[in-house]
């Protein structure tokens, strides 16, 4: 079922319309074609699409962290070799960024999914998985937009 379908159908349930998550408007405001014939002349931009294409697992319960963080370090390496940031552009907030990096280390949030197999003190998720992956899919979309804007890529 669709985002829409969803809301439409919670709204004849009688409950109020849910918020569709942080950063649907730039990922749907990304064209397919484009975004491709920029992952054909930046690396970059191919290996975040794959991630985030691993990411994402059959349902929003669930992601794949390391995936997910491996595509959030790309781009940030890829910024900072641009002198952009993502941040002062309002791609993210610092304790989103901080709630990210801490439940995606945490096997004590995580388990074998974690990014680390050492203890972080993080005994529960400061962002669950649905958080998460619309964190890196808004972030990826900020990004692709910002190279779209740039018109060539770096080498990164």
């Amino acid at each position: 079922m669709l985002r829409e379908e969803f809301a439409d159908l919670v709204e004849r349930l009688g409950h109020p319309r849910p918020a569709p998550p942080a950063g649907l408007e730039v990922v749907n405001a990304l064209e397919c074609a484009p975004v491709l014939a920029l992952a054909e002349e930046h690396p970059a931009v191919a290996r975040v699409l794959r991630l985030v294409d691993l990411m994402l697992t059959s349902n929003d319960e669930e992601i794949d962290w390391v995936a997910a963080y491996s595509a959030l370090e790309i781009i940030e390496e890829d910024l900072r070799g641009r002198g952009v940031d993502g941040h002062a552009r309002g791609w993210w907030t610092n304790a989103e960024r901080s709630a990210f990096r801490a439940t995606a280390n945490s096997p004590e949030a995580l388990g074998y999914r974690a990014r680390h197999g050492k203890s972080s003190g993080l005994a529960g998720a400061r962002m669950t998985p649905k958080e998460a992956s619309w964190f890196v899919r808004r972030t990826s979309a900020h990004w692709l937009r910002c190279l779209q804007s740039l018109g060539s890529p770096s080498g990164h």
